[in-house]
C-alpha cells in the first residue's frame, strides 16, 4: 500500500489525474494506462486487459539485480 500510494501521489504531483483502485474490482480498461505495483493473479489480469485494449502498462516489482544465493551469483533481473 505504501508504494502505492507514493507512485500515486508521484502521478498527481506532475499533474496527471490519478485514481487508486484494488485491482479486485478490475473488470475492463476504463483509464488511459494502469499503473501497479506486484504482479499476483488479479494483476495479471490487469496487465491482459489492458494490453489487449493497446492501452500501457507500467508495472513495478522486486528488483534482483546481482543477486546471490549462499553467496554464488545467481542471476539478474
Amino acid at each position: 500500500m505504501l508504494i502505492g500510494a507514493a507512485m500515486a501521489q508521484g502521478i498527481h504531483r506532475v499533474g496527471d489525474n490519478v485514481r487508486v483502485m484494488p485491482s479486485t474490482s478490475f473488470k475492463s480498461p476504463d483509464s488511459d494506462i494502469a499503473v501497479f505495483y506486484g504482479f499476483d493473479e488479479t494483476l495479471r489480469a490487469v496487465f491482459k486487459g489492458y494490453r489487449d485494449a493497446g492501452r500501457p502498462v507500467v508495472y513495478v516489482d522486486l528488483g534482483y539485480w546481482g543477486r546471490k544465493d549462499l553467496g554464488r551469483w545467481t542471476g539478474y533481473h
